[in-house]
């Protein structure tokens, strides 16, 4: 937005890297003579409803707690196949996205895989699916690159919760998943609640998946991870299996967290 001090802070602490893309902050908002805002200013929590992404934090300071979720459409290439996906990052990131450039695939995500990873074939156009604008066979709530969507959301800041919910059954073969919904709960300041259903026409393996820095610690009796990344630990239960329909609250609380560059490595507990 032009003549904006939150955009002004954007552009400032953007950068230009080595792509010419990232000179479009400076071209539509920067002007030299306005003085940056401090994006403290802004909501703690955020639905990006076009994308189908939704952002959520403790607080605007240093050290805050960061979580996000994804469910939204299928636009082009460089995109990944994880609907219904969550990262979370506490200085530093540690329920990480493992899909580096070019790992699409489902299985590098934070989501659930059934029967196999979420379809990557049968997508228009090549590369970039949504480029054509108004296509009847593409851009329809019913077209093959409607693969996630959000069915709520709720930012409650008075009483220290976010709330989101999405949709990625139709991410999913539709003889292997008949239901994959998602609600994702972040409690202030460092609680994160995961509720899944998912349903089949047949038995299909469910392989739950949370990504990691280093190799997580599994055990699988009680259905719990720690991950142990220096200083900092993340402690994982899932609380409620139930047979065929699959519900799965997972709990996460962040304790002291210290931050990594290297994503090198990434753990992938399964439930079956």
């Amino acid at each position: 937005e032009y003549q904006d001090g939150i955009s002004q802070y954007a552009s400032n602490a953007s950068g230009f890297g080595q792509y010419e893309f990232r000179l479009w902050p400076y071209i539509i908002s920067h002007d030299p003579g306005l003085s940056p805002q401090l994006p403290s200013t802004l909501p703690t929590a955020a639905l990006f409803e076009g994308i189908g992404w939704a952002t959520m934090r403790s607080d605007w300071s240093s050290d805050a707690t960061f979580g996000m979720f994804v469910c939204g459409r299928y636009f082009a290439g460089h995109q990944h196949h994880d609907q219904n996906q969550f990262i979370i990052h506490k200085k530093g990131t540690l329920a990480i996205d493992a899909g580096e450039y070019g790992a699409r695939a489902t299985e590098c995500h934070n989501t659930i895989r059934i029967g196999g990873n979420q379809r990557m074939d049968g997508m228009p156009n090549g590369n970039d699916p949504m480029r054509f604008v108004g296509d009847p066979k593409i851009d329809r709530p019913d077209g093959q690159c409607y693969t996630g969507s959000i069915l709520a959301y709720q930012h409650a800041p008075e009483q220290g919760w976010t709330y989101v919910a999405g949709n990625a059954t139709t991410a999913y073969d539709a003889s292997k998943v008949s239901e994959f919904t998602r609600q994702f709960v972040y409690l202030r300041p460092d609680l994160f609640i995961v509720y899944d259903r998912t349903a089949t026409p047949s038995p299909q393996q469910r392989e739950w998946m949370l990504h990691s820095l280093e190799p997580a610690s599994l055990n699988a009796s009680q259905q719990e991870v720690t991950i142990t990344n220096g200083n900092g630990t993340l402690w994982a239960k899932m609380l409620h299996p139930n047979g065929e329909l699959l519900l799965t609250l997972l709990a996460i609380r962040m304790v002291f967290l210290r931050y990594r560059h290297s994503f090198a490595k990434c753990a992938q507990p399964q439930f079956d």
